[in-house]
């Protein structure tokens, strides 16, 4: 849980409460320029968002460099003729493509925050904001692919802990089950299988992996406790997780509603100011309660009894 979870809280849990507060209370009173005690206390945090996203944005020729490395690892997995290193590569691969999907929204948050607060402080044109939104948009598109085949990947991880303390030979499959649920060394498949320092050893470390998974199925008590705590504990990160997916779903449908009213297909539509208002309410009340759930989640609130007593 990061002070960033928390900006993100109180930015969003007060735009909620501009966008609901009655009439009577006319946004706490307004300065000189427009801007109303609210936006007065909201622009600050969208700066800090912007700063930092600007400083994740900055991971994105990082995260392009380790795509590409981890692409170039192909051809010595294959020579290795192991479906335990294809497999380490396929969510190298994976993961790296996943860390671009996220350093890419952060290139469209960080401009876009910090046009949204030049416009809470009354200095920014409604054309720069219809761009910023839009940008902010197309990133939350791809994250929300990431996000979505990241958390099938967890789900994936989870079943495949519970095949294995079932029953399940497949060696490839007991070798990353044995890796996912900790009960290797060095906690990932990757990491067993790579080594930076010397990589002309796949086959070998492959063949080392399987046998000491091999020697943990055997071990059938302790490592069937492990693997089904390890998939009971996937689960409950996937449900979690697709309950954040489907928050920043609604805040994408919601902010969405800016870009199509204004460069169309629905620039012309009836009511138009109550969509906005709408769809404003339902992005910033659904960012408002993701951060708040992370948060309860860090402090533990959803563990089961048996989980905080073990």
């Amino acid at each position: 849980m990061s002070l960033e979870t928390w900006i993100g809280l109180a930015r969003n849990g007060l735009c909620v409460v501009a966008d609901t507060l009655p009439d009577e209370y006319d946004q706490f009173g307004y300065f000189e320029n427009g801007m109303s005690t609210l936006n007065a206390l909201i622009a600050p945090l969208q700066f800090a968002a912007a700063v930092f996203n600007a400083k994740a944005a900055l991971k994105l020729p990082e995260a392009l460099q380790a795509r590409k490395d981890a692409l170039l690892l192909k051809e010595a997995c294959e020579k290795a003729r192991s479906t335990v290193a294809i497999d380490a590569h396929s969510r190298r691969v994976k993961q790296t493509t996943y860390g671009i999907c996220y350093a890419f929204l952060s290139c469209t948050l960080a401009p876009a925050f910090l046009v949204l607060c030049m416009n809470s402080c009354k200095v920014a044109s409604e054309r720069q904001v219809q761009w910023a939104l839009l940008a902010m948009q197309i990133g939350l598109a791809v994250a929300l692919w990431a996000m979505r085949e990241e958390y099938k990947d967890e789900h994936t991880k989870a079943e495949n802990c519970a095949d294995v303390a079932s029953g399940e030979r497949d060696k490839s499959l007991r070798a990353q089950a044995c890796c996912d649920a900790g009960l290797i060394d060095k906690k990932s498949l990757e990491a067993c299988v790579f080594d930076e320092s010397e990589m002309g050893a796949i086959k070998t470390r492959c063949g080392a992996l399987l046998k000491r998974a091999g020697e943990l199925v055997d071990e059938r008590d302790k490592t069937n406790r492990k693997l089904l705590q390890r998939a009971v504990q996937g689960r409950r990160n996937v449900t979690f997780a697709m309950t954040i997916w489907v928050l920043n779903f609604v805040a994408f449908w919601g902010y969405a509603v800016f870009p199509l009213t204004y460069f169309g297909p629905f620039t012309t539509i009836e009511e138009k100011a109550w969509y906005e208002w709408a769809g404003n309410l339902a992005g910033d009340a659904a960012w408002t309660v993701e951060p708040a759930l992370v948060i309860l989640s860090a402090f533990g609130a959803f563990k089961s009894s048996k989980a905080k007593s073990d």
